[in-house]
């Protein structure tokens, strides 16, 4: 992949803000360094990252975050504000698997 200052900048500012980002807060981040990216350059660099396994796609109702942390977690989101939290703790799957399998 060929690295571009546009790329540079946007992973830069997403490591910067170190949160779960939207791709417009993100484009709010960087229209400073890139006066003329656009949303679509975003969005396309953050497909890229996420294909090279630099951000995580998380969604929450209707809305797509990005989060820079890429190793394995958990998030929990505010029923009442849609904040999202990344969340600590090994969790037992296994139930749910098997309802998952028996329910097919």
């Amino acid at each position: 992949m060929r690295v571009t200052p546009q790329r540079v900048v946007v992973h830069r500012a997403l490591r910067e803000l170190d949160r779960h980002v939207t791709a417009d807060e993100l484009l709010d981040a960087v229209t400073d360094r890139l006066p003329s990216v656009s949303l679509p350059t975003i969005y396309a660099t953050l497909e890229l990252l996420e294909e090279l396994d630099m951000v995580r796609r998380v969604q929450r109702a209707g809305t797509t975050l990005f989060d820079p942390r890429t190793d394995p977690h958990h998030h929990l989101v505010c029923t009442v504000c849609g904040s999202v939290e990344d969340f600590e703790s090994e969790l037992d799957t296994a139930p749910l698997t098997r309802a998952a399998g028996d329910l097919g």
